[in-house]
């Protein structure tokens, strides 16, 4: 009886001193308040994956000088009690090229920064401006928010693509969630870039091959209508046809006027388009 006695004190001092541990020490999620983006497909991303978007001004009407691209982020930890601001900051894309010896040893290094990355002020609206930071923002509660980056059109766009890498950093409200998480790229565009998700079903991608695709169909292929398409296998096939059919009626065309097939690269035979 007396072992039983002891043993009951026993578990009741456990029982006050980790009642005092717990108060001691508050819950993580209690105290600490992230956010990340919410990567399409996330749960199948890499490490290191990013957040991935193009965008083109290409086709729109001339008047249109700037546009918005919506992410999405959700919080991380403890819900917001209150309207928080979340920061984003921009970063260069930079490459390291190693030299190795015959052992495999590195004897020599060089790093590269990559070219065409978009200027804030020309290509996009930075992100401390008053037109983006002030719906830069996670309302009281909210499981998932919308924010904004406003794209510029400027004439250089025109040449080529410049492209805008950018991270979550910490703010004064939240904090950057997971790394794996937190980076995005927008590739910023006023020509026929290549989409993400081109199908192979398509073809290798080429300005002739996409243009070709717009004006047949009448429509930009661009990343947001290939989605549609990709998703429906019967929308799909029919305008693999409708490529096939135009494509000979072209050619035909062409043939007429002693021009050879519709190429990718017009300067190489080899390189004639098909529809598979």
């Amino acid at each position: 009886m007396k072992v039983m006695k002891t043993s009951l004190y026993l578990f009741i001092a456990l029982l006050l001193l980790c009642g005092g541990c717990e108060k001691a020490l508050p819950g993580f999620a209690e105290e600490w308040h992230g956010v990340q983006f919410i990567l399409d497909g996330e749960y199948n991303a890499t490490l290191n994956d990013r957040v991935k978007s193009n965008y083109s001004f290409y086709g729109k009407d001339a008047a249109l000088t700037q546009d918005t691209v919506w992410l999405r982020v959700r919080p991380q930890g403890a819900l917001p009690q209150r309207t928080s601001y979340l920061r984003f900051e921009q970063f260069q894309e930079i490459r390291w090229d190693y030299k190795y010896d015959e052992l495999g040893h590195v004897i020599d290094s060089t790093l590269y920064e990559y070219p065409d990355q978009a200027e804030p002020g020309v290509h996009y609206v930075a992100f401390d401006d008053a037109r983006v930071a002030g719906l830069m923002k996670l309302e009281e509660g909210e499981l998932e928010a919308r924010i904004p980056v406003i794209v510029l059109r400027s004439p250089s766009l025109q040449e080529k693509p410049y492209t805008l890498n950018f991270r979550i950093v910490d703010s004064d409200d939240l904090s950057a969630g997971d790394s794996h998480y937190c980076q995005a790229q927008i590739v910023i565009s006023d020509c026929l870039v290549q989409p993400i998700n081109w199908s192979w079903r398509f073809g290798t991608w080429s300005v002739v091959r996409h243009d070709f695709m717009n004006r047949v169909t009448g429509i930009f292929w661009d990343d947001d209508f290939i989605t549609s398409v990709n998703s429906n296998a019967e929308l799909l096939s029919y305008y693999i046809y409708v490529f096939k059919r135009e494509l000979a009626k072209e050619n035909a065309a062409r043939a007429e006027e002693g021009l050879p097939p519709l190429r990718d690269d017009p300067n190489d035979p080899s390189t004639e388009i098909v529809f598979n």
